[in-house]
């Protein structure tokens, strides 16, 4: 947990950030009440789906030391993309993939479209 705490509290601003970005994206596209539906709806699904995955002893030491890793990026809108690329996270957005992200990667990643009122 120690490990998590450095993570956030290094990333902090642009966790934030990139978490403002992401909310101004679903409002664009979705209009503001639509848009913050959506927004909620995206941010509960990929919440229970890393809340799902499975757990022990491996997957909590991988997981700090991604942390670890991650706190050592400082911010770094680039190298934290970077260790996301590399632990195969892929952006699962309702309306359907980030530009340049490859079908194939989506499937991978488990992607499955969700349908969202607008």
């Amino acid at each position: 947990m120690n490990d998590y705490n450095q993570f956030v509290q290094a990333n902090r601003t642009t966790i934030g950030a990139m978490n403002d970005r992401l909310k101004a994206h679903f409002i664009r596209t979705f209009g503001v009440v639509g848009g913050q539906r959506a927004y909620d709806s995206f941010t509960t699904s990929m919440a229970n789906g890393y809340g799902a995955a499975s757990s022990g002893a491996d997957v909590c030491a991988d997981a700090d030391s991604l942390a670890l890793e991650g706190a050592g990026m400082s911010g770094s809108i680039e190298g934290l993309k970077l260790l996301a690329e590399r632990q195969g996270l892929v952006a699962k957005l309702p309306e359907g993939l980030c530009a340049g992200v490859a079908r194939a990667d989506y499937a991978a990643a488990g992607g499955v479209t969700e349908t969202v009122r607008r």
